[in-house]
């Protein structure tokens, strides 16, 4: 499309105008289209001068639109952290209790409830106190008890002793929450900052294939190296 310039000062001005315009809603309005909602993509406003050269305006906009451009790709990726959040704030959802007949269950039931009620605190009172009843050839038991004591750490922000919690849980390879356990095991790195080991957890996610979480997995490893 050409674009036609003004030859004369009024239409000028009016041109002036509308850039001022332009600068302020219409890049706006380009950013959110695109998906750019972010209070940190902020447009910077150029210095204009009263008597500036229509050529220099052009240029401006053409500048402006292809930084546009640059801000969308900058802000369309989301860090590692923000991709695990994502992860985690649905771990209440996504994980519900299994339990067996056992000296165990009546601290797992109760955990249960805290657990659906959100009370992190008192759910892991509770998982503690059911680890210190159940008999030490229950696997399935302990491993629920430290599958589900992770996830109420991570909901606490303890991510170290979630971490644990989750090792706990891979020390069983044959329970059927083993590769949940790495998943979850490499969320808690990140957020505790130890990238190097939640690289090796979300590299053995990643690899299987058609499971929601290896999809989840590459994003995050994606999101590391950039």
């Amino acid at each position: 499309m050409e674009i036609q310039f003004p030859n004369n000062k009024n239409e000028e001005q009016q041109l002036l105008k509308a850039f001022e315009l332009l600068e302020i809603e219409k890049v706006k309005s380009m950013l959110s289209a695109n998906g750019i909602h972010r209070q940190e993509a902020k447009i910077i406003k150029l210095p204009l001068f009263q008597r500036i050269n229509k050529w220099w305006m052009a240029a401006a906009i053409l500048l402006l639109i292809t930084t546009s451009v640059v801000v969308y790709n900058n802000f369309s990726l989301e860090s590692p952290q923000q991709l695990a959040d994502n992860s985690i704030s649905t771990l209440s959802s996504d994980y519900n209790f299994s339990t067996r007949s056992s000296e165990a269950d009546v601290y797992m039931f109760e955990a249960q409830k805290s657990f659906n009620n959100e009370q992190w605190i008192l759910a892991e009172k509770q998982l503690d106190e059911a680890l210190l009843k159940v008999s030490t050839s229950d696997t399935l038991s302990i491993v629920n008890i430290h599958f589900y004591s992770g996830i109420v750490e991570m909901k606490q922000n303890k991510f170290k002793d979630a971490v644990l919690s989750f090792t706990h849980v891979i020390q069983f390879e044959n329970v059927a929450l083993y590769n949940d356990a790495i998943w979850l095991r490499g969320l808690a790195n990140i957020k505790a900052s130890n990238l190097n080991a939640a690289i090796v957890d979300l590299k053995f996610i990643e690899q299987l294939k058609g499971w929601k979480k290896a999809t989840e997995a590459s994003k995050i490893l994606e999101a590391i190296k950039n």
